[in-house]
């Protein structure tokens, strides 16, 4: 599921994607979801789909765990001010 989160976001390439409040889920598939964290109000901003693809694909070489899924945190390779965590879904 994480994998298919990456590429759907992966997909939309030099496409801005926007974190339009301090917490912008960006994809949500079965077990995984991709959020954009903006902390203190510097929001809203963004950055290429495919920068925080990339983030995201980091996140999941180097924190996925013994039991296959993954939890992490990165920053958007283009810009620094957004937090890309991969992780299991959250209730809303």
């Amino acid at each position: 599921d994480a994998v298919a989160c990456i590429n759907q976001l992966a997909s939309y390439g030099d496409k801005a994607c926007k974190a339009k409040s301090a917490v912008t889920v960006m994809c949500k598939i079965g077990g995984a979801q991709i959020t954009a964290v903006v902390p203190g109000g510097r929001y809203p901003t963004s950055d290429t789909c495919q920068n925080m693809a990339r983030a995201a694909g980091k996140i999941m070489d180097k924190c996925t765990r013994a039991d296959q899924t993954v939890n992490g945190a990165g920053y958007s390779f283009g810009n620094g001010n957004i937090a890309i965590h991969l992780s299991a879904p959250t209730d809303d």
